[in-house]
């Protein structure tokens, strides 16, 4: 029976960006480009999107673990345990999250739809099935470019709270690196970077932590998680708050010209 479907970013992420005192999700509606609240059930659903055997497909080899890995993270981050240690399958589990998010953008469809010769012959629904199980099976669920990168869980330490797109992550450059971040809290995100940049870093040869004390370096990750969002799906960025959402619609109306270009480009 067919289900409201989270396109790309699910629940187990969207919940941990509830107000808490609504219980409701903040979002910048980058269509409308209004800052709306709703529930993280509904938040990014559409009826029907997969079929019930995707969903399950979802559930058991993405999202579950996914949230398992999360809750990790999290009980880590209330303990007084010094320091956090994460067996290869959880970041084999964050890896996963990432590509399966790549197959879910809006980008991937568009290529999907313009050079299959069976996509305009089958369902909407049927395109968006197989565009996740072909990506996924194969590499174990990994995109390969992934394979060699380790996770580090970053610590925002600031009053400044991270933002999450529906794009699910974002890349940065640190220190000349590409990385790729994954918010799945206000205060906590998971970074996805070369094994090198880790150990240039981070003192402890052992740590998968880091932390962000300096507000800029949120808010310009919250910059870079809009510019993501705007350019693969134009679909909302999330937080538990409103304040980091009207900050980042005064930078949409100050970039939208040179995003809707790049957007133009890619889509193109």
């Amino acid at each position: 029976m067919p289900v409201n479907s989270h396109i790309q970013i699910p629940n187990a992420v969207l919940r941990n960006f509830r107000n808490p005192f609504t219980g409701k999700v903040f979002h910048l509606d980058l269509t409308l480009q209004r800052i709306r609240s709703c529930s993280s059930d509904i938040l990014g659903t559409e009826y029907g999107y997969f079929s019930d055997e995707m969903e399950q497909y979802l559930s058991k080899k993405i999202e579950k673990p996914f949230s398992e890995l999360v809750s990790s993270v999290r009980a880590f981050l209330n303990s007084d345990c010094p320091l956090l240690e994460m067996p290869i399958a959880f970041e084999d589990t964050c890896k996963r999250y990432i590509s399966s998010a790549m197959y879910r953008s809006g980008l991937a469809l568009k290529m999907l739809i313009q050079g299959s010769v069976t996509a305009p012959f089958v369902s909407a629904q049927e395109n968006h099935d197989d565009l996740v199980r072909v990506g996924l099976q194969h590499n174990n669920g990994i995109f390969p470019q992934l394979a060699d990168y380790e996770m580090i869980v970053l610590v925002n330490r600031t009053q400044v709270q991270f933002v999450v797109p529906r794009n699910c992550f974002f890349e940065v450059s640190s220190h000349s690196v590409k990385c790729l971040i994954a918010p799945i809290s206000p205060d906590c995100a998971l970074c996805l970077a070369p094994k090198e940049f880790r150990r240039e870093i981070i003192e402890d040869a052992e740590s998968r932590m880091g932390f962000l004390d300096n507000a800029e370096d949120v808010w310009v990750s919250n910059n870079h998680a809009l510019q993501f969002e705007y350019v693969f799906n134009h679909g909302f960025v999330a937080a538990a708050n409103k304040t980091e959402l009207q900050n980042l619609l005064k930078y949409l109306n100050s970039q939208k010209s040179e995003l809707e270009k790049i957007r133009t480009e890619v889509m193109r």
